[in-house]
């Protein structure tokens, strides 16, 4: 190779990393304590039970944070927490064996379906005040003895 051609690379720091493999198992067992057993998960609705040990423990999800996710408790609905500064919903949940409900409402569907109903409402009045003057116009041909027949 010719000095043209050719590339030196010299690295002054090199890094290495390891990892404790048994410490990474004994955080994921704890982790795994108070994991939520999900019985139901569709589009939009996840339904589980979760067993918290102390009160006011956080359920961390790996759902990205959006406000309109609800969560209900044990029927009741509860507020949601932003975590790692609003990448991930979460909720705090009490002490003890609860059932625990995320449901996705998009409000863009509320609003889309208010405006969609305005506007049925907007063409039925519109045919209805048509007919109505359609109605009228032909009376009024009747009571002067006027026909299309002629």
């Amino acid at each position: 190779m010719d000095s043209e051609t050719s590339a030196n690379y010299y690295y002054k720091t090199a890094y290495f990393y390891s990892t404790n493999q048994s410490e990474i198992d004994r955080v994921y067992d704890i982790l795994s304590e108070g994991s939520m057993d999900i019985k139901m998960f569709k589009d939009g609705c996840i339904k589980g039970n979760v067993c918290s040990n102390k009160d006011k423990d956080i359920l961390f999800t790996s759902i990205p944070y959006d406000e309109n996710w609800i969560v209900y408790i044990d029927g009741k609905k509860c507020e949601t927490i932003s975590l790692l500064d609003g990448a991930f919903v979460g909720v705090e949940i009490p002490e003890g064996n609860h059932e625990i409900e995320l449901r996705f409402i998009d409000g863009w569907i509320i609003k889309g379906g208010i405006v969609s109903l305005f506007g049925v409402l907007f063409v039925a009045i519109i045919c209805w005040l048509s007919l109505k003057n359609n109605n009228n116009n032909i009376n009024i041909s009747e009571r002067m003895g006027n026909t299309s027949e002629e």
